[in-house]
């Protein structure tokens, strides 16, 4: 016993050492696994705030402050605060609020989270809400549109500084997003414009969206063809809706006969009031002096457009015609000697 004390006084005095050893050791790889999540609390900083889910083209990925770029994957997370950039691509993103959000080509959009879901600098996207959390919010430099449930497109043109909302299902809402208590209601197939060149700064009521201006918007989008016939035909009916012909409580609605809205006649008892032979004939009487400029007021200044089209064809005729006179003017000069 008494030679075995000196040997266990050295194996304590080992284990100690040892002790000592894996405690520093431990101490480093502790100090090392707390400096690493700091690292990485500064990569996670933003938070992904949505996900692509398809793309086609080449598109990028921009942090909050515009200074790291990545290109578009699938799967791939944009963090709040975060940019898409497009050029001659489309992206399509899944919200963390669970909204579809579809970027079209030449477009620049923020994603964020709040009050607003996606801002639109510059392009067109492609926006559905599915009524399951708070209304889609799309933000322009000068615009605000509201959807709760449904889909809608958001239009914004820097150069002119005017956004359009298209609302291709059900019912969504325009307003100036300075000017809160002026927003617009705009029903499916229609459309409002926001135009700050021109001195309004409420939202135009809204009109029905025309054919010719609504495929292109499609195309460049890449809408799936079932989405793409079902904006087409909402635009079509609406198109086509007609206004109420009788507007008094004696009789039901179900009987009631309507017109087109593009005042077209149609055969029937249509009226907005009881009406007898007199007042039809001055009706008509009425009708045939306007479209013979007798009533004064023209033709023309019943279809805006046409002659909106009329004035842009008469300057473009002007300056041709002055710039003609320049070149003739220019001639002349060249004939005149210099020691005239």
């Amino acid at each position: 016993m008494k030679q075995e004390a000196p040997v266990s006084a050295c194996r304590r005095r080992i284990t100690k050492q040892v002790g000592s050893l894996v405690l520093a050791v431990g101490g480093i790889f502790s100090a090392s696994s707390h400096a690493e999540p700091a690292a990485a609390t500064v990569a996670q900083a933003q938070a992904p705030c949505a996900v692509v889910e398809k793309f086609a083209g080449e598109a990028f990925v921009l942090d909050s402050s515009r200074s790291h770029v990545d290109d578009v994957r699938e799967k791939r997370a944009v963090p709040c605060e975060g940019w898409i950039s497009t050029g001659d691509a489309w992206v399509e993103l899944r919200h963390r609020a669970g909204h579809l959000i579809r970027v079209s080509r030449n477009s620049f959009v923020q994603l964020q989270t709040g009050e607003s879901d996606v801002s639109l600098i510059r392009g067109v996207i492609h926006a559905q809400a599915f009524g399951d959390s708070h209304p889609l919010v799309a933000l322009t430099p000068n615009g605000r549109a509201r959807l709760k449930l449904g889909s809608a497109l958001a239009i914004y043109d820097p150069e002119k500084q005017k956004t359009q909302w298209v609302v291709l299902d059900r019912v969504g809402s325009l307003e100036n997003r300075f000017e809160k208590d002026a927003a617009v209601t705009v029903h499916e197939g229609e459309s409002s414009i926001l135009d700050l060149s021109r001195p309004r700064v409420v939202p135009q009521p809204p009109k029905a969206i025309t054919i010719a201006s609504l495929k292109p918007m499609l195309k460049d989008l890449a809408i799936p063809e079932k989405k793409f016939n079902r904006a087409i035909r909402v635009a079509l009916e609406r198109q086509r809706r007609v206004f109420p012909s009788q507007m008094d409580s004696g009789h039901e609605l179900s009987s009631v006969q309507r017109a087109p809205a593009s005042g077209e006649e149609v055969d029937g008892d249509y009226r907005r009031h009881p009406r007898d032979g007199d007042s039809v004939r001055a009706v008509k009487a009425f009708r045939s002096r306007i479209l013979q400029g007798t009533e004064g007021i023209g033709a023309k200044s019943l279809d805006l457009a046409a002659a909106e089209a009329l004035e842009r064809k008469l300057v473009q005729q002007a300056d041709l015609e002055r710039e003609r006179r320049r070149e003739n003017l220019l001639k002349e000069l060249g004939r005149i000697p210099a020691s005239y």
